[in-house]
């Protein structure tokens, strides 16, 4: 339909606009698909999962073992401040703030929140995707200077060493090279316009979305993070699994209709998937009850935390956070500042 009606109606950028809003939203639903054969959920047989999975991945522009890698990493160190793969905030304090990103920050802090939480959104919205995939921003510290690029390696992510896991990273950059070349032969043979309109623009929205869910899945004000004893302070409230799972994680009910039905319940049911990773989408839902079930029983219905606030709103929250956490003596963790203030425990 709108490889029909885009050109029909002169290309008209309104046009584009809607369509790209409507497909990229639907693409997140592949992508998380794609995501649920990384863990193995969508087959017994692992040839399967990453048959369907490096299709999945690779025609939506993401290196599918290199990002495999990472997001394991990501799943074996929620929330912690040196391991943590991916949204990892900075530690006030450790190292130097001389980037162009630290002097906007203070900058805009110095004018007031409100001016901080628009440039940051906006910087994070747009270009957050794109930092984190090619540069590693907002990767874990413990891959040093050397960083946690998905496509420039050896890297410390995919060292030299690392034989077969810079084998797998290859291959996802060839397959990737691929589907570019067909790209390229589509846009030579219709109109590099038409791909445009019809992929890449649903794309960039598509990356958007991604950047929402996996934000909001594991930043709010109160969410800790916590170390292990890397010297960044005492640790006295250090680091487990479970600490970073049910403390560092969010159920986000605030996508509703749109977050079960469009995007496979990819940032509604969180908690779950960190704990039981296998559990495909479709029973995600049941097997949340079923664990509220458990925590009740055992006294500890507190410990998954549920967020009905909607999206647009938690998104600002989000926003009017600075980079950094600060250790906290008195909760023994690390805790976001919000201009300069360590937010307190609730």
């Amino acid at each position: 339909l709108g490889a029909a009606a885009i050109p029909a109606l002169d290309y008209n950028p309104l046009v584009i606009a809607v369509y790209a809003l409507l497909q990229g939203t639907l693409f997140v639903g592949p992508w998380e698909l794609g995501h649920q054969c990384n863990h193995g959920a969508f087959s017994s047989e692992r040839w399967a999962n990453d048959f369907l999975g490096a299709w999945l991945h690779t025609t939506l522009l993401m290196p599918y073992w290199s990002w495999q890698y990472s997001h394991a990493h990501h799943h074996k160190w929620p929330n912690h401040v040196y391991e943590g793969e991916g949204a990892c905030p900075k530690v006030a304090g450790v190292g130097g703030r001389a980037s162009a990103m630290d002097r906007l920050e203070a900058v805009l802090l110095e004018v007031g929140p409100e001016a901080w939480a628009v440039v940051h959104l906006l910087i994070v919205l747009v270009l957050g995707w794109w930092g984190y995939i090619f540069f590693g921003v907002s990767g874990a510290p413990a891959w040093g200077e050397k960083g946690s690029s998905l496509f420039f390696a050896p890297n410390g992510m995919f060292p030299a060493d690392r034989v077969k896991r810079l084998e797998k990273h290859r291959l996802s950059l060839l397959l990737l090279s691929a589907w570019v070349a067909c790209l390229a032969a589509a846009a030579w043979a219709w109109s590099p316009a038409l791909v445009g309109a019809l992929y890449v623009a649903p794309y960039l929205v598509c990356n958007v979305w991604l950047i929402v869910i996996v934000l909001l899945q594991h930043t709010r004000e109160d969410l800790p993070h916590f170390g292990s004893g890397e010297r960044y302070a005492p640790d006295a409230r250090p680091f487990t699994l479970e600490r970073g799972v049910f403390y560092g994680t969010v159920d986000r009910l605030g996508y509703g209709w749109l977050g079960s039905e469009l995007h496979h319940e990819a940032g509604s049911y969180h908690v779950l998937h960190h704990l039981f990773p296998q559990i495909p989408f479709f029973k995600a839902r049941s097997g949340t009850e079923a664990l509220d079930r458990f925590l009740a029983s055992r006294g500890c219905a507190h410990l998954r935390k549920v967020d009905e606030t909607p999206i647009p709103q938690a998104l600002w929250e989000v926003g009017l956070l600075q980079r950094e956490v600060a250790y906290s003596p008195t909760t023994g963790d690390y805790r976001y500042l919000v201009a300069g203030r360590l937010v307190a425990e609730p």
